[in-house]
């Protein structure tokens, strides 16, 4: 029945549109600059010309971190090994010695200098898009100066090696890691001091690792020095979870509507025990992890299913303490009652594994875990192993476990920081992003001016909302805190003008 109503506002608008005078229509605003995911205020702002889309010169440069100067009517640009010239006039430019086309030549508005969008693309070898639907011109900066073989030179002689992880080999020495790049594979020897860097990039959230935490398919960039050992990782992948709502047809889809397609090369795990994507049951607990690159699913784990895994054997009960999330630097203790005289570890889903747990006292056994500095583990199950002569008894703890070593991120935030808005009582708002362990949203708070606003606002897991209803003028200063329920507390500040 909700489709009258619609109908009665259409026909009504109908009427409207048919009896009143048509309003002049407004200028189209001008296209926004977005940079690496991140909205870059330019003034002037970019321009549309014969259906052409030009962008403010020596601001895009300076957006996207590239040197550069202009004297005598020739811009000279520098970026990692390679050097651009551009006769301003012209539409060729010459990349390290040789021509390259960009279509149009510049253009001089209000004293500003333009170039087209391909000159982005062409000569400094940026990703560069136009939506004209939502007028947003975008510009990633993650492939200036690639060579075309996913190695990004840099002027100190070494150079960023991208792709995606084949190999990894952590008993050779040096350690050595293979990457896959349109199809060729590259092996980087490692410094024994590597450092990795895990980039969750649906959440935004970045936290140290170690090697174990690559996982085959991941999208990598490699540090290289000029030696051509690997001295830096930075891993970035997507991490998405949720319940299983139905299974069919070799796929899965969870209860939010995506629909995950695993292939033969996903890896699966179900409450720590290798599995097939047969394992599968709607209201499992998935936690996916896919190639930010190519979206390909590596790795299924899947826990916390409703129908228990009953102990089996020698084994009679498990606690595991505390039932609550962790945080860094805490404990977390599993206890089995079980038959005496055995050997006993523990697994927290894929992502821990082979915990010892001593013989405490005839039957009783118990082990402990600290959590670490590059943990991020989500509701999963704990599944305790004992070993009693030739028995292998197997069984899960009905409390599974959530760590976390990170804050949650603080996402978009309004008014834009630095922005100039007109409005006296702007709304103010941040959006929550959380790792492995969920938002508290009774930890959330907002400062404004120095003033504690949070019984003024609306607070959820993922965002406070506010709007003050006192004048605001001049600059405003916004402070916003949340935690997560291990309480591991996040942080942002930021300010804008009000300008009536």
């Amino acid at each position: 029945m909700r489709s009258r109503p619609l109908l009665s506002v259409a026909m009504l608008l109908a009427f409207l549109g048919a009896s009143a005078s048509p309003l002049p229509s407004p200028s189209p605003a001008p296209p926004t600059l977005v940079v690496d995911g991140v909205r870059v205020l330019v003034q002037p702002p970019p321009i549309l010309v014969g259906g052409r889309v030009y962008v403010p010169l020596q601001r895009t440069l300076d957006a996207l971190g590239i040197p550069f100067r202009i004297r005598h009517g020739v811009l000279r640009a520098r970026f990692g090994a390679h050097r651009v010239r551009l006769q301003l006039g012209q539409s060729t430019a010459m990349l390290d010695g040789s021509p390259v086309g960009f279509g149009a030549p510049p253009l001089v508005r209000d004293f500003t200098t333009y170039v087209p969008l391909r000159f982005v693309g062409a000569v400094l070898g940026a990703q560069a898009a136009y939506d004209a639907k939502a007028r947003t011109i975008s510009i990633s900066g993650s492939t200036i100066g690639q060579t075309g073989s996913g190695f990004v030179l840099s002027a100190s002689g070494g150079g960023v090696r991208e792709g995606s992880v084949s190999e990894l080999n952590t008993l050779s020495s040096p350690k050595t890691i293979t990457v896959l790049f349109d199809d060729t594979a590259h092996t980087i020897a490692l410094h024994d001091d590597v450092r990795v860097e895990l980039h969750d990039v649906a959440t935004n959230v970045v936290r140290p690792g170690v090697l174990a935490d690559l996982l085959p398919g991941d999208f990598v960039r490699i540090d290289v020095g000029k030696k051509g050992r690997g001295r830096a990782i930075q891993d970035d992948f997507g991490v998405r979870t949720g319940r299983v709502a139905a299974v069919a047809g070799g796929e899965f889809v969870l209860e939010d509507g995506h629909v995950i397609v695993p292939d033969r090369t996903t890896q699966w795990l179900l409450n720590g025990a290798p599995a097939t994507l047969a394992d599968v049951r709607p209201g499992d607990r998935a936690t996916i992890r896919y190639n930010v690159e190519s979206d390909e699913i590596l790795q299924v784990v899947l826990g916390n299913r409703r129908d228990p895994v009953a102990p089996s054997g020698g084994i009679s009960s498990i606690s595991v303490d505390p039932s609550t999330p962790l945080r860094a630097g805490q404990m977390l203790r599993v206890t089995m009652h079980g038959a005496p005289g055995g050997l006993a570890s523990f697994d927290i889903g894929g992502l821990v594994r082979d915990v010892g747990m001593r013989e405490e006292r005839p039957g009783f056994y118990g082990g402990s875990l600290r959590i670490g500095d590059a943990v991020s583990i989500a509701s999963s199950p704990v599944v305790v192993t004992l070993m009693v002569g030739s028995q292998r008894s197997v069984a899960r703890a009905e409390t599974p476990v959530s760590a976390s070593s990170v804050p949650p991120g603080i996402g978009r935030v309004g008014p834009l920081p630095g922005s100039i808005v007109s409005s006296r009582t702007p709304a103010i708002y941040a959006t929550f992003l959380p790792d492995a362990v969920g938002v508290d949203p009774r930890s959330a708070t907002l400062m404004v001016d120095g003033h504690d606003v949070t019984s003024e606002t609306i607070r959820s897991a993922r965002f406070i909302h506010f709007i003050p209803e006192i004048d605001y003028r001049g600059v405003v200063r916004v402070t916003v805190r949340v935690a997560d329920f291990a309480g591991n507390i996040a942080t942002r500040s930021w300010s804008f003008t009000v300008r009536p």
